[in-house]
């Protein structure tokens, strides 16, 4: 189990800086790797299920603790998946999620680092413990492949998201999609009939040009995906600004 949310906290990092195509199999690792921990828990829930029918001491509590925490993170992680729309104190469940899984981490090695026992030859070089673990990736690998089309045969939200997991909001529209993002900020909205590029300095004529004047008529579709959960694709049109800076000119 820790080896697992080991995996998800790192390819959860990753997926922050990941939104290109070729960067697919990071998001498939963490949604596998999810279906993985879920299928975790519930095997270890049965293990120890005996243990939360009787009195409960401090070692029971603490386990029963950790086990809810496991499954908050996942679950949060599943809604969002699914399509829930939810927030709480004005942070969605993706944000919630990261939130969780962080602090699950360092749960986790703090865990470790006080109480885990060595690893034994066995726990490895077992064809037991391979096989358990070659069914348990497979499986979790099977449950995340078929996800998406079950989703997309009962019309749930969550079929509709990208691959990089975030929703679409606002597409060919301007600028509808949101301009907050998920850390608060409060980007200030421009007017594009008073706005003005100033070009000052080492120049050997300073003017002032509008946004009409910049346009060179190229365009390009483009796609911004968030890290708070949407993405939005729009048409853009292409502004070459040419400036001398230093004796050197660049673009």
């Amino acid at each position: 189990m820790a080896l697992l949310i080991g995996l998800l906290f790192a390819t959860g990092m990753i997926s922050l800086f990941a939104g290109r195509s070729g960067d697919a199999w990071v998001f498939a690792v963490h949604g596998a790797g999810g279906f993985a921990l879920g299928g975790v828990l519930v095997w270890k829930g049965r293990r120890v299920l005996r243990r939360l029918v009787r009195p409960w001491d401090r070692g029971t509590a603490a386990g029963a603790g950790a086990a809810a925490f496991v499954a908050v993170s996942l679950v949060s992680g599943w809604a969002w998946s699914s399509g829930a729309e939810l927030s709480f104190a004005g942070y969605n469940l993706l944000s919630w999620h990261f939130a969780l899984g962080t602090a699950l981490t360092l749960v986790v090695l703090g865990h470790a680092l006080l109480r885990a026992k060595p690893l034994r030859r066995r726990d490895l070089a077992g064809r037991r413990q391979f096989l358990t673990v070659g069914a348990l990736a497979l499986g979790s690998y099977a449950a995340w492949w078929i996800q998406r089309p079950i989703a997309e045969l009962l019309e749930i939200r969550g079929a509709k998201r990208r691959f990089t997991g975030s929703y679409e909001r606002s597409s060919f529209t301007g600028n509808d999609f949101p301009t907050t993002s998920w850390v608060a900020d409060k980007p200030r909205l421009l007017d594009p009939g008073e706005w003005r590029l100033e070009v000052d300095g080492l120049v050997e004529r300073p003017l002032e040009l509008a946004l009409d004047e910049l346009d060179g008529g190229d365009e390009v579709i483009a796609t911004l995906d968030c890290t708070g959960g949407f993405y939005s694709s729009q048409d853009s049109t292409l502004i070459v600004v040419v400036m001398v800076r230093g004796g050197r000119r660049g673009v």
